[in-house]
């Protein structure tokens, strides 16, 4: 241990130095910021979007069941995922995916 330092706190790590209060300033700024982008989200406008097609399928019990299309592009977020939208045979639908994945 440094003698300069012993027995006495840095200047830096003090609760009351200029530094701490304006970093946790800084800190709180960035994090209101960040809370507000998310509820300020925009939301599409369902006019622009295309047109979803559900199919109505009827089960065994006579319950009708709807279903979207297949999805036609696929982003993968975990390599165990890849191998598994590779082994459904959906790798041509495969858009992106981790740096880890080793298939496609």
């Amino acid at each position: 241990m440094c003698p300069d330092l012993e027995g006495r706190r840095p200047e830096l790590a003090s609760k009351g130095s200029p530094l701490a209060r304006r970093a946790g300033a800084i800190v709180l700024v960035v994090s209101v910021l960040a809370g507000l982008a998310g509820v300020c989200e925009g939301r599409a406008d369902p006019a622009n979007q295309p047109a979803t097609r559900a199919v109505t399928i009827d089960d065994d019990r006579g319950r009708s069941v709807a279903a979207v299309p297949r999805a036609s592009r696929i982003v993968s977020l975990a390599p165990h995922l890849t191998d598994l939208v590779v082994a459904l045979g959906a790798a041509d639908r495969l858009i992106a995916v981790d740096r880890h994945s080793d298939a496609p």
